[in-house]
């Protein structure tokens, strides 16, 4: 029998690719704004490459789009945000959760701030020597600013949660939803998660949101209620059913940020919504799609949950906050010094930047993670036990020991009650042999 806890494990294992593709997408962007804006976009005045056309509006494109993957982050959010108090019905795990959400969001959000405030001071971007090599409007509005010590300090402490500041760590777009949303699903679980018409709730809620980003934390939200408490499509196998949501949930992901004409997607086109919610909504979708396949399909959860996989989910949100502090240095420092110096073309110049990048953007999520989101971690659970009057019992082990105590799945519990039966049975026939 196949442990409940597998299934959550493939989806931090999906929650690690899903950052990989960020950094990819990223990385692409220096040199080939064309796959990702099209061609008749103003942001794509050059294409660097023949087939960026052709990639994009392609369904194919999923694979390689950031944007999806953060649709993808929105929805674990929501999904795990809510999970453990639809498991038990304990509103503790809500307080506790949204105690932390500051704090743990904030710190290594900051400390990434002040290194970009710290490389753009020092003058160590070469942004504006590779876009004159690439044309990448993308990279040419990246860091384009002068940097402030107090200014750096405001966003990264409150300006990316409160108003959505984020130029000097343009990732941070995503803390606005993150944070906001976060407290929208702690709100409705509080007030609505034991009502047993909340799925009226729910729908009001999908109704006012579907035209932004915090669509995703309520979708996540509602699949957490349907797997907790095992209604469909996670009540008994639906394979076709399941496929079927892969099937769509990548279409979905795929669809682009500018124009569809003339793509794969025209004809989904919503006409009554702007292109830019067009694509939020579809990705919303898609995402929520697909973690419904990665939690039904045996096959694709236990490959995400292989522990080679599922340990990227450690490193998501260092991987997602360092990956272009090193672009934007490292990165463009090397394709400006490989065209000028080595005389590469654009083409070989970009891609043997973004070679070498990778080893460096991996380093600075291992140290990222090690030295700054682990311990936010720890220092997120002792605020959280002081907050709500919580023993600090070595840190966060008093809370640790109650949510163990209150998490066992009904499939847990079902194992550990057929062990004490069995025990039970082998120790009666030793008495009954004596």
């Amino acid at each position: 029998m196949e442990k409940n806890t597998n299934r959550l494990l493939a989806l931090e294992g999906l929650r690690g690719i899903a950052a990989i593709v960020v950094v990819l997408y990223h990385t692409l962007l220096i040199a080939y704004n064309a796959m990702f804006y099209g061609t008749s976009s103003v942001f794509a005045p050059v294409m660097n490459m023949k087939y960026e056309d052709d990639i994009y509006g392609n369904p194919l494109a999923v694979f390689l789009s950031g944007t999806f993957a953060v649709a993808i982050f929105f929805v674990l959010s929501g999904f795990v945000l809510s999970i453990g108090f639809f498991q038990t019905k304990d509103q503790l795990i809500v307080k506790k959760l949204a105690a932390k959400r500051y704090i743990r969001l904030m710190v290594p959000a900051l400390v990434s701030v002040m290194i970009a405030w710290a490389l753009i001071t020092l003058n160590l971007s070469h942004n504006s020597g590779a876009t004159a090599i690439t044309h990448s409007d993308w990279l040419g509005r990246m860091w384009s600013f002068m940097p402030n010590f107090f200014d750096a300090i405001q966003q990264g402490v409150w300006g990316v949660f409160a108003t959505g500041q984020n130029y000097y760590n343009p990732v941070l777009w995503t803390m606005f939803y993150e944070f906001i949303g976060s407290f929208v699903v702690f709100a409705m679980l509080i007030m609505a998660g034991n009502m047993s018409k909340r799925w009226i709730i729910y729908g009001a809620l999908v109704v006012a949101l579907y035209q932004t980003w915090f669509l995703g934390f309520i979708l996540g939200a509602i699949l957490a209620d349907l797997y907790a408490h095992k209604k469909f499509p996670f009540d008994k196998p639906h394979l076709g059913f399941s496929k079927a949501a892969l099937i769509a949930g990548l279409l979905f992901g795929g669809y682009p940020l500018m124009a569809t004409t003339g793509t794969f997607y025209e004809s989904l086109n919503i006409p009554w919504l702007n292109p830019s919610i067009n694509h939020s909504l579809y990705l919303t979708i898609g995402a929520t799609l697909l973690i419904i396949a990665t939690l039904s399909i045996r096959s694709m959860r236990n490959l995400l949950s292989h522990p080679k996989i599922s340990v990227l989910g450690k490193y998501t949100y260092s991987l997602y906050l360092t990956h272009k502090l090193v672009l934007f240095t490292i990165g463009s420092g090397v394709l400006v010094f490989l065209y000028e110096n080595m005389h590469l073309g654009v083409n070989k110049a970009s891609l043997l930047a973004m070679a070498i990048s990778i080893p460096f953007i991996v380093l600075a999520a291992y140290i990222f993670e090690k030295y700054v989101d682990a311990p936010s971690v720890r220092l997120s659970g002792v605020f959280a036990n002081w907050f709500l009057g919580l023993p600090q019992k070595e840190g966060i082990t008093a809370y640790t020991e109650h949510v163990n105590k209150h998490w066992l799945s009904g499939m847990r519990r079902a194992i550990h009650d057929n062990f004490l039966e069995y025990k039970n049975r082998i120790h009666t026939r030793k008495l009954g042999g004596k």
